[in-house]
């Protein structure tokens, strides 16, 4: 019998750097501290999934650099307790993230390299093999191989889903937030092979084409209602 939960998808690097403030063009500023930190959703939800219940069995599903980040980040998720058997490895860095933090203000700015979560593919991934009760991959947007257009499907990621789904695991997904026309042609066909999605208003918002909220940042609540029903009208179709 299948148990546990299998967490896909991005895994990288934070690179947190400390400054007092961020400089303008062409001008300098100098880093207070630096720090390394896991992140994306393999390492994320994985690591959130191990603390929680230690009696469960995650296992990653990732491509990471041949190097010391991707050697870093493996180790990390080890020694959390989760299966990294599954976390593959490429010529291709280790993705990552510079992450410009002002000390006063916490205020935090992201300059990322996709790095080897791009080359994240299908053929990474054999539903066949799956040991799980449950495959969640992260996120959808952001991972180039599987993102990319399938004319049966609509997506490689719809395609992978639909596989793991007749293999009996149950699907599940996160999206990123994205300023982008991406969401209703990269997420909708995943949707329809998902048993769970995790989508906050403003991705729900992008995939229905409706606002969540208004000019000022306030919910709509009567818009939130539509959202909902063209997700059923959406994924019927």
């Amino acid at each position: 019998m299948r148990k546990g939960i299998a967490v896909a998808g991005n895994i990288l690097l934070d690179r947190i750097k400390l400054v007092d403030s961020y400089p303008e063009k062409g001008l300098l500023v100098k880093i207070r501290e630096l720090e390394n930190a896991i992140g994306g959703c393999v390492c994320n939800t994985g690591t959130d999934l191990c603390v929680i219940d230690p009696s469960l069995r995650v296992s990653g599903y990732g491509k990471v650099g041949r190097d010391g980040e991707g050697a870093f980040l493996k180790r990390k998720l080890a020694e959390v307790g989760m299966d990294v058997s599954h976390i593959g490895e490429c010529d291709v860095p280790t993705t990552f993230s510079d992450v410009m933090t002002v000390a006063a203000t916490g205020e935090r700015t992201f300059f990322t390299f996709t790095g080897a979560d791009a080359t994240l593919g299908i053929a990474d991934i054999d539903p066949a093999t799956l040991d799980c009760e449950i495959f969640h991959i992260g996120y959808i947007l952001l991972l180039d191989a599987l993102d990319a257009p399938d004319a049966e499907y609509g997506t490689v990621m719809a395609r992978l889903l639909a596989g793991i789904q007749r293999a009996g695991v149950k699907t599940s997904v996160d999206v990123i937030s994205e300023d982008s026309e991406r969401f209703r042609e990269k997420v909708i066909p995943a949707l329809k092979y998902c048993d769970y999605a995790v989508l906050n208003e403003i991705e729900s918002g992008r995939v229905a084409g409706i606002p969540p909220r208004d000019g000022e940042g306030r919910l709509i609540p009567e818009n939130m209602e539509k959202i909902c029903e063209a997700f059923g009208l959406t994924l019927s179709q």
